[in-house]
């Protein structure tokens, strides 16, 4: 069956082996192939084939071949073939495995210098910002620089546009393979045209003078100075002379070096014929398929090489080869030996023709080449660029991800359903039965809304602890998210904004994950990947389910983004700032997630920035923090602090075990019924620190395959602070001391009680490392992660705690006392969001037992034992009274039932609540 394909490569005259390779592809395949040649500048229209200019072929979409191959070098003449292969896609034969000279030669020529910074993400990513420091450095000589190429390669970019790669020998095979390329690569070999009928008469060297040669094009990699020290070593005892056959050998002006320049190719093939033996040590290979070796080789010239590249995969009895580290005694001691052992000489000609025969059986390379097209096709409208052309699971990636994030979010908001997302406290936390920090959660919402739709500063609530009020400067509520949904659409209803700014988080977190991950060289595949990761992590989730303002991690990474950007491309200096501004609206916590993220970036890019730039970018965040920060200037109210010292943050600080544990959050949880909290954790939402056990072996396995030793040392100083000031093991302290204990000693940073919340950047770093390893995985290996990740993460359903409120509450009037009263009862102010009266208590993060001292309800508080009265509840301020009988544990019910019997005569033990009025 004959196949319709188009090449897209240089043409002969042009001064390229990928020219010459051109012509024997068409010429050994125009039987089977119905070929259109898109040819670039200096190439001519070869007879007998479909040839235009590439310059002019504009088809439309309909109108492309399914089969299309181009051919990729580092020949300038290459440059158009890789805008094509980027913008129509299809299989590559690629001459090299390191494009660099020629991405650098473009970006030089364009001045398009952002796409080749691309090509370096893509390639390296973390390392990036090293490679492209290493590679700004001036050049100190042409050889050096060429060097610097040749340890940096870059083809990982081109190779993801392909469908099907083929190249011309096993070393380069298995360097695809090694970078992760999966989808079909092919060795075509390197098949020599034929000899032409009558070979001009060779030059007839001295007797006793025998020539060393060197063959093909000159290049800085081809060891010519070590030829040079090879032939001038064999002077000592012989009359040897250097041959260069070939275009730009530079001509060293010793009497006994010959330059010939580029010949016909009956002359080349003649001259060749006069070597006694070649040398062929090439360093820094590219990948590379010398064709000129296989030249000498059918030539049955005696050729020492390298061990560089695919000369490792050339038998070792068609060459002798020699350590390339020794060049260039090896190469001397190499010949010496030759030319003092003719049979040695006979058997190297011998192999070397056979092994050269072997390599141009065009049989074996027409079958190898039209399983390359077989295996390259592409839908004939084109793919847009090449995006689709790595695999299907880019596609899927992105859509299970991207589903796994929305979709449940989605079913909550438009059921209608009324109750908030959450889970009870767990009950050593909690004074109240089912409490839970959602409840006042909620009450952040109402009043937000409240106090602006009636032009009050919010930051002061007389509703609560009436008729004082309270400060709310240390209650820790999330501002951002309290302003930005305080409107008319949620008026009345702060259950559905607290849900919809759960999810509005939620959404930013995935998208600044994905930003981040793109920023630091993941593909748009492993980017979700790392943003979907960012979303639903433990450390994160746990904080969805009571502490809405923590899990706004959005704005924080945000921040970080833009910083990085800076420091990276001079780019989104103010943003950084902004971010981090509204980070710290959101919580203080996010200014320790921004700052020590800040260093972490900047280790990671590994001072590839200038000093300026640092600085200028943290005093941006430093700016934005600052003036976030007079937001929470008490107004109203003294500035209120708890008396906390570092013990409380030893009680809130993770241990190393709870890094090693899935997450019992998602449907690996739900489906082995993990449980939510283990007996050494403080409780279930702060106890949760890992990012995932599946996330966990990703970045283990990164870190150990490429000996990452800064992302390393930075996951441990994370871990290390999460873990407090005290080292605890089964939830006990041991009395080996931890770093955090310095910041924990000083009185503001005391009140950062839970060091555990580190764990969310140490999640966002390990998120994006596995986004950025995730492209360069094998197939199966991707599917694995991919679902494992998934089937760990991922939530099908969000719980929700109970939004029903006893009909007594709703019919309270005048300012309301809650008994027994006390400041730690979270779910009395929901109900305040309902009955939308003054409360006498309130539960507050920070001050509460002050202010509840200075409201005198002494006889009426939690843990009291005195009779209440009628007289005693007319004594305060409250116009109703409602004893919560029902959040009361079952023997502290019997025990205030008694207490409170005489001022609520009407209470029936059958009634959740009792209700007093004045």
């Amino acid at each position: 069956m004959r196949r319709e394909a188009l090449l897209v490569t240089p043409l002969p005259p042009l001064e390229t082996g990928l020219a010459t390779y051109a012509a024997r592809i068409l010429a050994i395949t125009r039987d089977a192939v119905d070929w259109t040649v898109a040819f670039t500048p200096g190439s001519q229209a070869l007879p007998g084939f479909r040839c235009i200019p590439l310059s002019e072929f504009e088809p439309c979409a309909s109108d492309l071949p399914a089969h299309r191959v181009f051919q990729l070098g580092n020949s300038t003449h290459c440059s158009e073939v890789f805008h094509a292969l980027r913008k129509w896609g299809g299989g590559g034969i690629f001459h090299e495995t390191n494009f660099h000279h020629l991405l650098r030669h473009m970006a030089d020529t364009t001045g398009d210098w952002a796409e080749y910074r691309r090509h370096i993400e893509y390639d390296y990513g973390m390392e990036a910002e090293r490679v492209a420091r290493v590679m700004a450095r001036p050049a100190i000589s042409r050889e050096e620089y060429d060097a610097r190429l040749r340890t940096n390669p870059l083809f990982k970019r081109v190779a993801s546009w392909c469908s099907a790669i083929a190249c011309l020998n096993t070393g380069a095979g298995a360097t695809l393979l090694a970078a992760g390329f999966d989808k079909g690569i092919t060795i075509l070999g390197h098949p020599l045209d034929p000899l032409p009928g009558v070979l001009p008469p060779p030059p007839v060297s001295p007797e006793g003078e025998p020539v060393v040669g060197v063959a093909g094009s000159f290049g800085y990699g081809r060891g010519w100075q070590h030829a040079i020290s090879v032939v001038s070593a064999l002077r000592s005892n012989h009359d040897a002379v250097l041959l260069a056959v070939g275009a730009g050998w530079p001509d060293p002006g010793l009497s006994w070096v010959r330059v010939t320049g580029r010949l016909p190719e009956a002359g080349f093939q003649s001259m060749i014929r006069t070597f006694r033996i070649a040398l062929d040590l090439r360093e820094g290979s590219c990948g590379e398929t010398s064709g000129s070796l296989l030249e000498l080789l059918r030539a049955s010239v005696p050729t020492i090489t390298s061990d560089s590249g695919a000369f490792t995969g050339i038998p070792s009895s068609a060459v002798l080869r020699v350590s390339t580290r020794d060049l260039p005694d090896s190469a001397i001691a190499a010949a010496r030996y030759l030319l003092s052992k003719p049979s040695i000489m006979r058997e190297l000609s011998s192999h070397g023709a056979k092994y050269a025969a072997e390599q141009s059986d065009t049989s074996v390379f027409k079958g190898a080449f039209l399983e390359l097209l077989d295996g390259s096709p592409f839908s004939s409208e084109g793919n847009g660029g090449g995006a689709l052309s790595r695999s299907l699971t880019v596609p899927l990636t992105i859509l299970v991800t991207l589903s796994a994030v929305l979709v449940p979010w989605a079913g909550l908001l438009l059921s209608g359903e009324g109750s908030p997302v959450g889970l009870p406290a767990d009950p050593a936390d909690v004074v109240a039965q089912g409490d839970s920090d959602v409840y006042d959660a909620v009450w952040h919402f109402w009043w937000t809304e409240r106090a602006l739709a009636d032009s009050q500063d919010p930051m002061f609530c007389p509703l609560v602890f009436h008729p004082r009020g309270a400060s709310m400067s240390m209650h820790n509520i999330g501002w951002l998210s309290t302003a930005a949904l305080a409107n008319p659409l949620f008026a009345g209803d702060p259950v559905s904004a607290l849900n919809t700014a759960l999810f509005l988080g939620t959404a930013l977190v995935f998208a600044a994950g994905v930003l981040i991950a793109r920023q630091w060289g993941a593909g748009w595949d492993g980017a979700f990947l790392a943003g979907f990761i960012a979303a639903l992590m433990p450390s994160r989730a746990g904080h969805l389910y009571q502490h809405y303002m923590l899990a706004q991690l959005g704005w924080g990474m945000l921040s970080l983004f833009f910083f990085t950007d800076y420091l990276k491309r001079g780019r989104g200096l103010t943003f950084a700032g902004l971010c981090a501004g509204l980070a710290t609206l959101e919580s203080f916590y996010h200014v320790v997630f921004v700052l020590l993220g800040a260093i972490a970036a900047m280790i990671l890019l590994k001072h590839g920035f200038t000093r300026t730039r640092a600085l200028r970018a943290l005093a941006s965040i430093t700016l934005g923090i600052a003036l976030a920060s007079a937001w929470f200037i008490p107004r109203g109210g003294g500035l209120v602090t708890d008396t906390m010292t570092w013990i409380e943050a030893v009680h809130w600080s993770a241990e190393p075990v709870s890094y090693l544990m899935p997450s019992p959050f998602g449907l690996a949880g739900a489906v082995f019924s993990l449980p939510l909290k283990h007996t050494w954790m403080p409780n279930t939402f702060e106890g949760n620190v890992s990012f995932g056990l599946s996330v966990l072996l990703v970045f283990a396995g990164v870190c150990a395959r490429k000996r990452s030793w800064a992302l390393t040392l930075i996951m441990l100083s994370l871990v290390v602070l999460s873990l407090g000031p005290l080292l605890k093991v089964g939830g006990t302290p041991t009395p080996y001391v931890l770093p955090w204990m310095a910041p924990a000693r000083l009185s503001l940073l005391a009140n950062a009680r839970v060091p555990a919340r580190i764990s969310m950047l140490a999640g966002v770093i390990a998120a994006v490392t596995a986004g950025v390893a995730y492209g360069s995985m094998k197939p199966l290996l991707r599917s694995i992660v991919l679902f494992l990740v998934v089937f760990e993460l991922f939530i099908p359903a969000f719980p929700t705690v109970s939004a029903a409120i006893p009909e007594a509450c709703l019919q309270a009037t005048g300012p309301v006392l809650d008994l027994p009263a006390g400041c730690m009862t979270r779910i009395t102010a929901y109900y305040q969001t309902r009955h939308g009266q003054p409360r006498l208590t309130a539960f507050l993060a920070r001050g509460g037992s002050n202010a509840l001292e200075d409201a005198q309800l002494s006889g009426l508080l939690m843990g009291d034992s005195s009779i209440v009265t009628t007289d005693a509840l007319l004594a305060t301020s409250a116009g109703t009274a409602l004893y919560h009988r029902m959040l009361l544990e079952p023997e502290q019910r019997l025990l205030y039932d008694s207490l409170y019997a005489p001022a609520f005569p009407s209470g029936s033990t059958q009634d959740s609540v009792w209700v007093w009025h004045r």
